[in-house]
């Protein structure tokens, strides 16, 4: 239900502040853990992995906003 909710989220154009290219640091077309722990310094390894829809280790562009807006729910919303 939660991921229903941060596909749809993420196809509304709610982006959260971190961008694909600033993740992508070297440029290659994903984001892996390593560059992903970088912009997002509280996420965990498990959370970067479901939040990886198709399993394969590394988040492609059209997947990161699911990543960026579940980050921005989850760390940064108020309340």
């Amino acid at each position: 239900m939660l991921l229903a909710a941060l596909f749809l989220a993420a196809s509304a154009g709610a982006a959260g502040a971190v961008s694909f290219s600033q993740a992508d640091r070297n440029h290659d077309g994903v984001v892996t853990w390593e560059e992903a722990k970088r912009v997002f310094p509280r996420l965990t390894e498990i959370q970067f992995r479901k939040n990886d829809p198709n399993g394969d280790g590394v988040i492609a562009q059209q997947e990161f906003p699911l990543l960026a807006n579940f980050y921005w729910m989850i760390w940064k919303m108020p309340g």
